[in-house]
């Protein structure tokens, strides 16, 4: 199967996925270990091996215009959320333009109510008063 990368791949991501893999691959084959899912994942991906997407990622990473830029989706089965906030889903999306960093966010509360916010700030340097409510 031929897969393609997105344009900012993610390690760990690539990581859970051969996890996930392995234990189909287990499924068919107990005798199956994680560096076989490993290299059956890189070479979906079109590299001969997993080292090999490993340094293609990392690369790609390193070119990247800012680690921060994204979409970030909480893992709410793993978040330790305060008990006044137990939320169901949160994703926060990250756009840097120049010195302008541009942060939207919607969370969903666990009553199924969606609040979405929307902040622009500078980078510049310079302390700005922090806004009381997203927008």
């Amino acid at each position: 199967m031929s897969r393609i990368l997105p344009a900012r791949p993610n390690l760990e991501y690539l990581k859970k996925e051969a996890k996930d893999l392995l234990v189909q691959m287990q499924e068919r084959d107990p005798d199956a270990q994680l560096a076989d899912a490993q290299f059956q994942l890189a070479r979906d991906y079109g590299l001969t091996s997993w080292p090999q997407l490993k340094a293609h990622v990392e690369e790609t990473m390193a070119l990247s215009a800012s680690p921060l830029e994204g979409r970030w989706i909480a893992d709410v089965s793993r978040s330790k959320r305060h008990p006044a906030n137990q939320f169901r889903s949160a994703t926060i999306v990250f756009a840097l333009k120049g010195d302008a960093i541009d942060v939207n966010s919607e969370f969903v509360d666990e009553a199924g109510k969606v609040v979405r916010g929307r902040y622009s700030f500078k980078a510049d340097g310079v302390e700005y008063q922090s806004p009381t409510a997203m927008h």
